[in-house]
């Protein structure tokens, strides 16, 4: 943690001097980052979610075709 707040820190340290251009640079790049994360996130659990309704899917076609087979059996 203190690596962390120093680094913070510094950080700050350093936005205070920077020219305006850098600064804007920086945020820029800040909310690409953040945006990049975000979306690669959101991008992963709609995947998980998609696989969970195929095996779901699954799951109810074997019940009714083991259904299926008592009834011919039957």
């Amino acid at each position: 943690y203190l690596l962390l707040l120093f680094l913070l820190f510094k950080m700050l340290n350093y936005l205070m001097s920077a020219s305006r251009a850098s600064k804007l640079t920086f945020l820029a790049s800040l909310a690409f980052t953040g945006f990049s994360v975000s979306f690669v996130l959101w991008t992963q659990k709609s995947e998980r979610d998609a696989v969970k309704q195929g095996v779901l899917a699954d799951i109810e076609r074997q019940k009714l075709y083991e259904e299926t087979l008592q009834k011919r059996a039957a």
